[in-house]
């Protein structure tokens, strides 16, 4: 829920089709949760074949989500400059961003 709150405050859902938008922020979700157990999360494609949308779409918002995901992170976060050196390694601290998007 805070990432699809933090999904409409960006304009990445308004005057778009939802399900792209959904899909990306639920391939982030279960990467999140696949982090903890060695199981890898599911791919966005297979994501999107479930959800009936396009997979190249659902890749341009997930990259959006990210792009927002890091634009908070550098607006309110003290430890934001190991965080932008290091955006690769944003879920590594994804539940203090998701507690305090919250």
């Amino acid at each position: 829920m805070v990432l699809l709150r933090l999904a409409r405050r960006r304009a990445l859902l308004t005057g778009r089709r939802p399900l792209p938008a959904v899909a990306a922020v639920l391939h982030v979700a279960l990467s999140a949760v696949a982090a903890a157990p060695p199981r890898p999360p599911p791919p966005l494609p297979a994501l999107c074949a479930t959800l009936f949308c396009a997979p190249k779409t659902a890749a341009a918002r997930l990259r959006e989500l990210q792009h927002a995901l890091l634009t908070v992170a550098r607006q309110q976060l003290p430890w934001v400059r190991a965080l932008i050196r290091q955006a690769h390694n944003y879920l590594g601290k994804r539940f203090l961003l998701l507690g305090f998007l919250s």
